[in-house]
Formats: C-alpha cells, structure tokens, sequence
C-alpha cells in the first residue's frame, strides 16, 4: 500500500486539506449550522497513537512519519476534530446544562480529591459514530479511502480482542503486542503505547465500540418508529446538545423526542424531568465542590500538575 507522503509538512497539510476543503463543507447535509470554535491542527511527536484531541487542538503525530501511513486520515481527522471531539464538546456548550456536562475534564483523570465521571461510552461511542458518517458524507471516494476506512475498523476490533485477553483471559503484555503486530502496521513504539494503555484503561476499548453500537441503534430505531417525520440532523442535535452522559440517559433523551412528534402532549418527558432534576441539583453540590477542589488545589497542587497538567490530549483515538 502507497504512502501519500513521507515530509512532515506534507503529512500535517494533508490533514489540514482534509479538514477544511472536505470534511466541514459537507457538514451542513447531516447537521444545524452551529457556530463550532475553529480548530487548531497542532504537530505532536511522541510514542502513542496517531492523533489525539483536547482543549480545541487535534494533535497529529509526526513521529516516525516515514512509518505511517496515511490512508487513516480521514477516519482519524472524522474521530478528533469535526464531526467528532471537536464538534461534539463545541455543540453542546451552546446550551444550558452543567459545565461538568458541557466540558468533562479527561486531561485530569486523576484530580485530588475526585473526578466527575467521564461516560467514555458516549464520547468515544460519537467519536466512532462520526467516522462511519464519513460514508454518508461521500468521503471515502475510492478504493484507497476507503480501505482506510476499514483499516481503522479492524484496529478497533483488535482493541476488543486485547482489552478482554489482558483482562478476562490474563494475556501478557508480549502476547497481546504480538497479536495487535498480526494485524496493524504501525510502529513498534506505538504498538507497545497502545498495548500499555490498555493494561492501564480495562474496558476502555470496549467502551468504545458499545457506544457507537448504541447511537447507530437508536438511529435505526427512531428512524423505523418516525419514518417521514424522521430528520437526521434533529436526530444529532438530540444526541449532541446533552451534553455527556450515560447512554441509559441519553435513549430516554431520545425517546422522548420520538414521543413528542409521534403524541404531541403538553405533558414534560421522562427523561426531560430527569435530566432537569439532576441539573437543580447540582448547584449546592457544584459550590460544594469548588470549596473543596479550591483547598485541595493548594493542598496537593504540585502533585496534581505532575500528573495530569502536561498531558495534551483529552480524547484519544
């Protein structure tokens, strides 16, 4: 399989081209024309996967460029800038909900004196869901494209095999870098990251796949219980401007959309009740917190830098 490009700049263009002349004019079939925050496409060179999102910069990474190929690009950009990562945090913070919501915390996983949950399910799940929307956006236009495409899918299905080896079957790490080498071409140096990571993480790949399995369902069954009514860029928005939450909650979410247009009633939904419940809630809690965060910030400030602050990507593919 040809490599696209072997230059550094060539590689980081590629994926700004893809970006912009591509992906984000093709948006507006699929989605509401929300103002999404630009952004930034930022070179990286470190051990670890190709590419990674936080705090509005996709992180490409350029080591051993001449090692990897490009025929991910379009997934990998789909998954970690628009209409994945980036777009997904953008979109929701337009709407009134908890900032713990609107802008979970990954990069401080491990913040003194706890964390909120992150629900990996329904962010990696949307971020996996955006890569199969390439599709339907016309972007895998050829043979080359699109076995790109399936690349990145075989890669997720080998995650599910590792991550259940090491922890239902007690794989070694040797073992389970031999068998992602069997069917992957990356580097080494990423494949011993890629393992270590998931010895660290149970389940985080898994958490993955269950999500996008998810939304493609609740798609498939708000489309059969819809029919006309049906408008996937309302389907989205519902999806979207929830903000991050467990996918139990976000089925009622849609749920209760589908409701509304098949029974119009006056009568609030289940999970609008729900959702609006825990948000009055929150505010003592949210002060609470801030008191406590504030104290054990200065308290064990250095410790909690040295752990999460140098760390540039919430999001990993």
């Amino acid at each position: 399989m040809p490599k696209q490009a072997r230059d550094k700049e060539q590689l980081l263009d590629k994926y700004k081209s893809t970006l912009d002349e591509e992906i984000i004019p093709r948006l507006g079939k699929l989605f509401y024309n929300i103002s999404i925050e630009p952004i930034t496409v930022q070179a990286v060179e470190r051990d670890g996967p190709y590419g990674s999102y936080g705090l509005g910069t996709f992180y490409v990474n350029l080591k051993e460029a001449d090692k990897r190929s490009t025929f991910t690009i379009k997934p990998l950009t789909l998954h970690e800038a628009y209409p994945g990562h980036h777009y997904q945090d953008c979109y929701s913070q337009h709407f009134d909900i908890p900032l713990y919501r609107a802008k979970p915390l990954m990069g401080r996983l491990y913040s003194v004196p706890f964390h909120f949950p992150v629900y990996t399910a329904y962010a990696e799940g949307w971020a996996l869901y955006a890569e199969y929307l390439g599709e339907e956006m016309g972007l895998y236009d050829g043979p080359y494209d699109l076995f790109g495409r399936y690349v990145s899918e075989i890669f997720r299905a080998c995650r599910l095999v590792v991550d259940s080896g090491i922890h239902a079957f007690n794989w070694n790490r040797t073992q389970a870098i031999d068998f992602l080498r069997g069917y992957s071409d990356f580097p080494e140096s990423q494949l011993e990251a890629e393992v270590d990571r998931y010895i660290t993480a149970p389940g985080q790949a898994c958490a993955y796949k269950v999500g996008e399995i998810k939304i493609r369902h609740m798609r498939e069954k708000t489309q059969n219980s819809l029919g006309p009514l049906f408008d996937i860029r309302e389907f989205h928005h519902q999806i979207l401007q929830v903000g991050y939450v467990p996918l139990d909650i976000l089925q009622e979410v849609v749920d209760d959309w589908v409701h509304t247009l098949l029974y119009p009633t006056t009568t609030k939904p289940a999970a609008t009740k729900k959702v609006s419940g825990v948000t009055s809630q929150y505010g003592k809690l949210r002060r609470l917190i801030k008191r406590i965060h504030s104290v054990s910030e200065n308290i064990f400030g250095t410790l909690s830098k040295k752990v999460s602050g140098d760390f540039h990507g919430d999001f990993w593919i």
